[in-house]
């Protein structure tokens, strides 16, 4: 078979504008101890990034059957995610942005088949194979503190590069 026929992408994305129309953030006054109103209209949602995409090409470069009862596939493949920049809070503040972050996966699957087992693969994954260094997640908390505004933020950051062997049937 020709190559473009055991050749396979699928992808897809998201776009979205996830608003508030109007948010009143509370902040602790360590001084005073009560909370002081901030209010913001037509903010960002926290965590809700704009742009959010996903690529996979899949080449299937061996296939083999043997009658009706056997048969046996590899596949390699490599993924692509990309997550745009993102909020750690409801207040569209570029000081406490997740930054935009792109990750690439690389794999490869046996699979196989016969009339004891339905279908059965073995995979190795390598993830995040640039070994890119990112956060997807964060925390941050603000406060004010002689009359200045403070914060305390703390990032998620993720795997480097990693490796994972699994194994799957189905009888």
């Amino acid at each position: 078979k020709t190559f473009m026929r055991t050749l396979q992408w699928s992808a897809n994305a998201s776009f979205s504008a996830n608003r508030i129309l109007n948010y009143t953030e509370y902040v602790d006054d360590w001084n005073s101890g009560e909370q002081v109103p901030f209010t913001y209209s037509e903010t960002d949602l926290a965590f809700s990034p704009s742009v959010i995409a996903f690529s996979q090409w899949q080449w299937r470069c061996f296939q083999r059957s043997s009658g009706e009862d056997q048969h046996h596939q590899v596949f390699l493949a490599l993924t692509s995610k990309y997550v745009g920049d993102q909020y750690a809070d409801n207040t569209g503040s570029a000081d406490r942005m997740i930054e935009a972050y792109q990750v690439h996966d690389a794999g490869i699957r046996y699979q196989f088949g016969n009339r004891r087992v339905k279908q059965a693969s073995v995979s190795f994954l390598v993830q995040n194979i640039l070994n890119a260094e990112y956060e997807s997640n964060a925390w941050v908390y603000r406060y004010l503190l002689d009359g200045a505004e403070q914060q305390m933020m703390g990032y998620y950051p993720q795997a480097g590069r990693n490796w994972v062997l699994m194994a799957s049937f189905a009888f």
